[in-house]
């Protein structure tokens, strides 16, 4: 029995001793497990610094949102003026113009000719206020044809330059306006057509002038010849006969 006793309490030591060294053995596994685990952790960047970053590229889409959302400038409106489609009209007649701006300060003064092609053949104004928006011409003193109407800035200071769209002169019964002789209204202008040029009736007065002074020069030219061929002769014959001279 005592046997048996000394037996079981050597089997409870060595069983002691065993688990003891497995013990020794899993604490090493164990701090291992924690140091890697605190190594992971360390090597994660701080959470102050993540947050700055994520706060700096929200402030940057921020701005950059607002840039875009932002108006941008537009440009600057340019200066126009458009023409209602005229009336035709009559001579000696009477008709009238209209028109719209845009962009054109109010302040603007207005010249406006009538083109016949790019012939300026009169002068409606030079000093027509924009917002007035309408001239009359009182009296069409000006021949049966196909004419526009041209707009442009007096002080030459935004640009403005407008035509209307074609309109028809007719003859009518009143035909007392019209001068033969008148010669287009002259006045600088923008772009071709400011000079003007006698009109047809002038330039066939012109001609026919022309050709009536080149008449009486070949007339004069004919008689001086005459008179010197004759003189000549009677003084030759003269001579022949030993008179007097005579120059006739």
């Amino acid at each position: 029995m005592r046997t048996l006793l000394v037996t079981a309490a050597l089997l409870s030591t060595a069983r002691g001793r065993r688990g003891a060294g497995e013990g020794a053995a899993a604490a090493p596994s164990t701090s291992a497990s924690v140091s890697a685990q605190t190594s992971s952790t360390s090597s994660l960047p701080p959470t102050s610094s993540t947050s700055s970053s994520s706060s700096s590229a929200t402030s940057s889409t921020a701005s950059s949102t607002s840039s875009q959302s932002s108006p941008q400038p537009s440009p600057s409106t340019p200066a126009l003026l458009t023409f209602d489609s005229p009336a035709n009209a009559t001579t000696c007649g009477d008709t009238s113009f209209a028109w719209s701006t845009q962009g054109v300060p109010s302040n603007t003064s207005l010249t406006l000719q009538v083109m016949r092609g790019n012939m300026t053949m009169r002068v409606l104004g030079t000093n027509v206020p924009v917002t007035a928006s309408r001239i009359d011409w009182h009296t069409v003193d000006v021949g049966a044809g196909t004419y526009t109407v041209r707009a442009f800035d007096s002080n030459h200071t935004t640009g403005l330059l407008a035509q209307s769209a074609p309109f028809n002169v007719a003859d009518g019964a009143d035909r007392s306006c019209l001068q033969a002789d008148a010669l287009p209204s002259q006045i600088p202008g923008n772009g071709a057509g400011a000079n003007s040029t006698p009109n047809p009736t002038n330039r066939a007065l012109v001609i026919a002038a022309c050709f009536v002074s080149a008449a009486v020069l070949v007339f004069a030219l004919a008689a001086g010849a005459y008179v010197y061929r004759r003189y000549y002769w009677r003084q030759r014959h003269r001579r022949r006969q030993g008179g007097p001279r005579y120059l006739f």
